[in-house]
């Protein structure tokens, strides 16, 4: 028998994906050293539960992501300050633009998200390319192999592709717990 989903137990209201990049992407070619200076970074959360995952943010200006928010994010003080943002602006996140709804107070120091962004669209723009290179490889083995061609028959390869790297979505993101009562800890 299967173990029960964390989302079936009594006090979890949700269990949320998240997925954290490099605010203005990566570039190795441009700039081979970039590693070695930090660089800001934007993190991906369902927008509906932004606010119940992250309860110690103190918001300065604007609101919080919520639900039905798509190309919408909320930054850090000191990256609105450094790249002369205000709300109502649009700020750009992995060279997509979205509008800016909120500034929060945090600091400056690797590892911590300088912005958030609804997770299923910044997860989407992820995945793309990913889906795109998936579908180029599948064709590529069905061309040199007709006998597996000939055993999938009329498989759509975009579709397929897609699936596959829907599955490995799924095994390499972290997920936080949300309780129903955040402000209780789980046991």
């Amino acid at each position: 028998p299967r173990a029960p989903s964390t989302r079936a137990l009594p006090r979890v209201e949700a269990v949320c994906p998240s997925l954290q990049l490099w605010f203005d992407g990566y570039d190795l070619e441009s700039s081979p050293l970039g590693f070695l200076r930090p660089k800001p970074l934007v993190l991906g959360l369902p927008a509906a539960h932004m606010r119940a995952l992250r309860p110690s943010l103190e918001l300065l200006d604007g609101r919080w992501l919520q639900a039905g928010d798509t190309r919408h994010a909320v930054i850090v003080d000191w990256l609105a300050a450094r790249r002369d943002l205000a709300v109502g602006d649009t700020v750009t996140i992995r060279n997509r633009d979205y509008a800016l709804v909120g500034i929060y107070r945090g600091p400056e120091a690797p590892l911590i998200p300088a912005g958030f962004a609804p997770y299923e669209v910044l997860n989407a723009d992820f995945l793309k390319p990913q889906q795109v290179q998936a579908e180029a490889f599948l064709g590529r083995v069905l061309a040199e192999s007709p006998a597996l061609a000939a055993l999938v028959g009329d498989v759509d390869l975009s579709q397929l592709a897609e699936r596959f790297v829907q599955q490995q979505e799924g095994l390499y993101r972290i997920y936080e717990v949300l309780p129903h009562d955040p402000a209780q800890t789980m046991p």
